[in-house]
C-alpha cells in the first residue's frame, strides 16, 4: 500500500518531463529546488513565498531548451525558514541565488523572477557578484516606492498579523482567495497549484504571505530596502514584462534601457494567466 501522494509531487507530475528534485545546503539555508531538461542554465525565482511551483506552466517549455532550476527562495516551500523581520532578510534573499549558482558550478545562467524575484534577479545584476547571462524581469517588486492600495493595511505589522488570523486564515480556501486575488483571470490558476501553495504553507513552517506582503510594504510606501535603484545599463540583456491590468506592479511610463514587454490579458501573473505567450516571448529573447 502506498502513502497519498503530495501535492507537490502531483504539480511535478503535470510538468510532463522528467526532472530532478534536490536540497543545495547554502551558508544562507537549504534550497529545494527542480531542475529539467539541457543546455544553458536558466533559474526561475518565484515572487512572495509562492515556491517552485509558480512556474508550473513554464517549465516544460523552458526545459526544451534550456537546462532549468527551479528554487524555493528560503522562507518557502520545503527550504530553510527565513524570519521575514530577521535583519538579513533582503540579503538573505540575494545572497541564497548567488551561493546557489556557485554551490552548483553553473557558467553565467539566466535569471527569469517574478515580483520578489525580479527584485532578486535585478538586485544580484547591480551588484555584479556572479556572471549572469540575461534577465527577465516580470512585474518585479520595487519599480515604484508606493504601496498597493490593496495592501495598505498589511503595512502595519500588527495589522498584517491580525488579518492573517481573521480575514485571510491559513486554510485552502482562503489561500485560493489570496493566490486568485491578483489575476486579471482567476480561472487560469489551476487547482494543483492551489492544493501545493496551501499544502505548504500548512505543514507551519513558513509566515503567511500578510506577513511577507508587510516587510515588503509600509502603509504608504514599500520599505526603503525593496526599493530598486535602477541602472540605466546592467551590463546584460535586460526584459521587463508587465501585465496590462496588474494591480501591483502597474506597467510603469519607462523604464531603463531594456527590452518591454506587455501582455494585454493579464494581471500580475503573466507566466500563469498568457503561459503559452510568455513562454515563447521568453524563449525568443534567452535565445537571442
Amino acid at each position: 500500500m502506498t502513502g497519498r501522494k503530495t501535492s507537490e509531487k502531483v504539480l511535478m507530475e503535470k510538468i510532463g518531463l522528467p526532472f530532478l528534485v534536490g536540497t543545495e545546503y547554502l551558508k544562507s539555508g537549504d534550497l529545494h529546488y527542480l531542475r529539467s531538461g539541457k543546455g544553458k542554465p536558466v533559474i526561475l525565482l518565484h515572487g512572495l513565498n509562492m515556491g517552485w511551483g509558480q512556474w508550473y506552466p513554464n517549465i516544460a517549455a523552458l526545459s526544451e531548451k534550456f537546462s532549468v532550476f527551479a528554487i524555493d527562495f528560503p522562507g518557502a516551500g520545503k527550504s530553510s525558514r527565513l524570519e521575514p523581520w530577521s535583519e538579513d532578510f533582503p540579503e538573505t534573499m540575494i545572497r541564497s541565488v548567488e551561493e546557489f549558482i556557485i554551490s552548483k558550478k553553473l557558467t553565467a545562467p539566466a535569471l527569469v523572477g517574478h515580483s520578489s524575484g525580479a527584485w532578486v534577479a535585478l538586485q544580484m545584476a547591480a551588484r555584479d557578484r556572479v556572471p549572469l547571462s540575461k534577465i527577465i524581469a516580470v512585474s518585479p517588486l520595487g519599480l515604484s516606492d508606493r504601496t498597493p492600495p490593496k495592501y495598505k493595511p498589511l503595512g502595519w505589522r500588527w495589522l498584517a498579523r491580525i488579518l492573517s488570523k481573521t480575514v485571510m486564515p491559513l486554510d485552502r480556501k482562503h489561500m485560493e482567495i489570496f493566490a486568485k486575488d491578483v489575476f486579471l483571470n482567476p480561472d487560469s490558476l489551476e487547482r494543483e497549484f492551489v492544493d501545493y501553495f496551501a499544502e505548504a504553507l500548512l505543514e507551519g513552517k513558513h509566515s503567511h504571505p500578510f506577513e511577507m506582503i508587510s516587510r515588503f510594504c509600509g502603509f504608504l510606501r514599500l520599505r526603503p530596502e525593496f526599493v530598486l535603484k535602477l541602472k540605466r545599463n546592467y551590463g546584460i540583456p535586460v526584459m521587463f514584462a508587465f501585465g496590462a491590468n496588474d494591480p501591483i506592479v502597474p506597467p510603469p511610463d519607462n523604464v531603463p534601457k531594456a527590452v518591454v514587454k506587455i501582455f494585454l490579458n493579464s494581471g500580475h501573473v503573466s507566466p500563469t494567466e498568457e503561459s503559452d505567450l510568455f513562454n515563447k516571448t521568453a524563449i525568443e529573447f534567452l535565445e537571442q
